[in-house]
């Protein structure tokens, strides 16, 4: 196939990202004559940017011919190197060669990330044989498997008599949580708490900030010299949660997002204080075993039973909105929440989403769900945080929900 619309560009690409492939092979081969090095990639690459514009068959005939030289390569080499990967690089020099006589941009981008792929050898050895573990390898092919799979197999309509399960729509947040609780586990494992117990909060409260909550009540009762530093650790998980909970309203009900945008800051900001006065200094002088990442990744049980949790209530918040009218939902938010905020939370976006309730009595319903789940961490802190930690815990949290009831009332009273 004929290159449309050929430019000088095109050649100068397909030939700078031949000569790029050329160098990182030529280093790597430690000056080893016997290899393929910067002068061939470089003519491999211009081979492909001039057989694109000249034509169907000098395309046939120059692409026959890098496979034959890859071939010939392998034969020669094998016996002192086995591996393949400068004759694949020969190939795919060849094929970013003709993309770059259709796009620039697309050649460029896969030619850089090959030639850091390439480059990044013995750093992804060194991962793959000494960092990864076989339980985050599984986990990770879990997440591939559920996200490319499962995901697009699920079907993208109710499926219950109420209209309220979507399953493409919970499978979906099956994957965002997945993800989330990655990211957290990997800034964890990688970062350390020695960047800072914040960021271990932060990921932390993006998987469950009453659990971190309850954690860092733990390590207070044990170290009460350092308590004022796990409150702040703790208040500052719940930032994590209402970062997550505008995630999930936007996933699953962006139009929500607008009136609940300000009651979302405003909770951040109040809490980021309240957090900062209860022992900044004290937090970042923590030793390194202060926290660990955990045993893996994420747990699928907890992503089931968070997103089951999910369904079961927006089964029953249907039900009830059939049956018992106006204000049902916000009963049934505010018991909820004292489980799962967010699966209380994501129950009202699905339902507003799918119009079964509208977007006062959603929001209203959250508030709830927000208002029980803090009390169930306060009571939390009490029990097994110790005075100094309960009390900056409480302290925090009590402003936080009076800030984000205050900011909605504010926003509902100008709608």
């Amino acid at each position: 196939m004929q290159a449309s619309n050929p430019t000088p560009w095109g050649v100068a690409m397909a030939g700078g990202l031949g000569l790029l492939i050329g160098v990182e092979r030529e280093r790597s081969s430690g000056g080893n004559s016997e290899g393929a090095g910067i002068r061939t990639f470089t003519v491999i690459g211009l081979t492909g940017g001039l057989a694109a514009w000249a034509g169907t068959i000098p395309l046939l005939v120059s692409g026959l011919g890098v496979v034959s030289m890859a071939v010939a390569s392998y034969r020669h080499t094998a016996a002192n190197d086995p591996g393949s990967t400068s004759e694949f690089a020969m190939l795919l020099t060849w094929l970013l060669g003709v993309t770059a006589m259709h796009s620039t941009v697309l050649a460029a981008a896969a030619g850089i990330g090959a030639v850091l792929l390439l480059a990044s050898k013995s750093r992804i050895h060194y991962f793959a044989t000494r960092q990864l573990t076989r339980r985050e390898l599984h986990d990770a092919l879990l997440l591939v498997a559920v996200a490319f799979v499962v995901l697009p197999l699920l079907p993208a309509r109710a499926v219950d008599p109420w209209g309220a399960i979507n399953p493409q729509r919970l499978g979906f947040l099956i994957v965002a949580m997945m993800v989330v609780s990655s990211a957290g586990y990997l800034a964890l494992r990688f970062l350390g708490p020695r960047l800072g117990l914040a960021l271990t909060a932060l990921a932390g409260g993006l998987v469950s900030s009453t659990a971190t909550i309850a954690a860092m009540a733990s390590k207070a009762r044990d170290d009460p010299a350092n308590a004022s530093a796990f409150a702040g650790a703790g208040l500052l998980s719940n930032i994590g949660t209402l970062a997550q909970i505008g995630v999930v309203v936007a996933l699953l009900c962006p139009a929500l997002l607008t009136p609940l945008a300000v009651p979302l800051l405003a909770s951040c900001v109040t809490t980021l204080v309240v957090a900062v006065m209860s022992g900044w200094r004290a937090m970042r002088s923590l030793p390194h075993g202060a926290l660990s990442p955990g045993a893996r990744p994420f747990q699928p049980r907890h992503v089931l039973a968070f997103v089951g949790l999910m369904a079961l209530l927006m089964l029953v918040g249907a039900f009830a909105r059939n049956w018992l009218g106006q204000g049902a939902l916000a009963w049934i938010s505010a018991v909820s929440g004292l489980a799962d905020v967010h699966a209380a939370i994501a129950a009202a976006a699905q339902l507003t989403a799918g119009h079964q309730v509208d977007a006062e009595e959603a929001l209203q319903a959250m508030a709830a769900a927000l208002a029980s789940n803090s009390v169930l961490k306060c009571t939390l802190a009490i029990a097994r945080g110790g005075r100094s930690y309960a009390s900056w815990v409480i302290a925090g949290i009590v402003a936080m929900v009076a800030t984000f009831g205050g900011s909605l009332m504010l926003v509902l009273s100008t709608a």
